[in-house]
C-alpha cells in the first residue's frame, strides 16, 4: 500500500517536470525565431511525454504564452479593444489574415507530408539564410521605420505573407514575422514588436482551433499538469520577451541565424521523423 502511494507520487511528480519542461520551451521558443513546433517536438522526445492528453497540454501551454504578450503590450491591446488605435489593428488584421486563410487551406495536407526530419531541417536552414540576407541588407539602409503606428496596411499585407513560411515546419512564426518586418522597412526593434503584437492573433486562432477539435480528451484529473504547463509557458514567454526586445536593440539577428544551421544540420543528420 506504502510502495503503491510512492510509485503514484513519483509518477505524478515526473509528469509535472515532464509539463515544466515544455510549459518552458514553449514559452521560450515561441517567441525566439528558432522554431517552437520543431523543439517542443524534441524536446517531448526526449522526456517521453507521449501522454494521451499530450494534444490538449499544447492548447494550456499556447494559452500560456499568449497571456505573456497580452500583459507585456497591455497599453497597446488596451488602445486596440477599446478602438482608439484602429490603425494598428487593422495592420494587425491584414498581417493575420494570409497565414489564417492558407491555414484553413493547407494545414492538414502539411501536418500530414511535411514533418520529417529532412524538411524540417532544410526549414531551419533556410530561416537562417534569410536572416543573414536581411541582416546584410539592414546594414545597408539608413531610414527605417521605428514606430508600429507608421507601419502601413501594404507593409502589414507583405508581413503577413511572409508569416505564411511559418506553415513549414522548423521555420518559426517569430522568425519569419520579424524577417518581414526588416524586408519591408521596418528597423529590427520595431519588426520584433510588431511580430509579437501579430503572435496573439495567430496563437488565438490555433488555440480556439485545437480547443474544438480536442475538447473531448479534457479530463479533470489532467487539469493539474495543464497549469504547471500554463505558468510555465507565461513565465518563460513574459522573460524572453523582455529579453528578445532589449538584444536585439543592440545585436542582430546572426546568433540565431547561427543556431538555426546547427540545429538543422543535427535534425538532417541525426534526426528521424519530428
Amino acid at each position: 500500500m506504502i510502495s503503491g502511494s510512492i510509485e503514484e507520487n513519483l509518477l505524478d511528480f515526473i509528469s509535472s517536470f515532464k509539463a515544466f519542461l515544455l510549459g518552458v520551451v514553449e514559452g521560450a521558443t515561441e517567441f525566439l525565431p528558432i522554431s517552437s513546433t520543431g523543439h517542443l517536438i524534441f524536446f517531448g522526445d526526449m522526456v517521453g511525454f507521449n501522454e494521451g492528453y499530450s494534444e490538449v497540454f499544447d492548447i494550456s501551454i499556447q494559452t500560456g504564452a499568449l497571456l505573456a504578450v497580452l500583459l507585456y503590450y497591455r497599453r497597446d491591446f488596451v488602445g486596440i479593444v477599446t478602438l482608439r488605435d484602429r490603425k494598428l489593428l487593422k495592420c494587425l488584421f491584414l498581417a493575420f489574415f494570409p497565414i489564417g486563410i492558407f491555414g484553413l487551406l493547407f494545414g492538414g495536407y502539411i501536418l500530414d507530408n511535411f514533418f520529417d526530419s529532412v524538411f524540417v531541417g532544410t526549414s531551419f536552414i533556410i530561416g537562417a539564410l534569410l536572416m543573414f540576407h536581411v541582416e546584410f541588407l539592414h546594414r545597408q539602409e539608413n531610414k527605417k521605420i521605428n514606430n508600429m503606428r507608421n507601419v502601413t496596411t501594404t507593409i502589414a499585407v507583405k508581413i503577413g505573407l511572409m508569416q505564411t513560411l511559418a506553415l513549414m515546419p522548423g521555420f518559426s512564426r517569430s522568425g519569419a514575422a520579424i524577417i518581414g518586418g526588416m524586408y519591408f522597412g521596418l528597423n529590427r526593434s520595431t519588426a520584433t514588436n510588431f511580430s509579437f503584437l501579430l503572435a496573439v492573433p495567430v496563437i488565438l486562432s490555433a488555440t480556439f482551433y485545437s480547443i474544438y477539435l480536442k475538447f473531448d480528451e479534457v479530463k479533470i484529473e489532467n487539469l493539474y499538469f495543464f497549469f504547471i504547463g500554463f505558468c510555465a509557458s507565461l513565465l518563460s514567454a513574459y522573460l524572453v520577451i523582455r529579453f528578445l526586445i532589449s538584444y536585439l536593440k543592440t545585436h542582430s539577428l546572426l546568433v540565431f541565424a547561427l543556431y538555426r544551421i546547427i540545429a538543422g544540420i543535427v535534425i538532417i543528420f541525426f534526426g528521424h521523423s519530428v
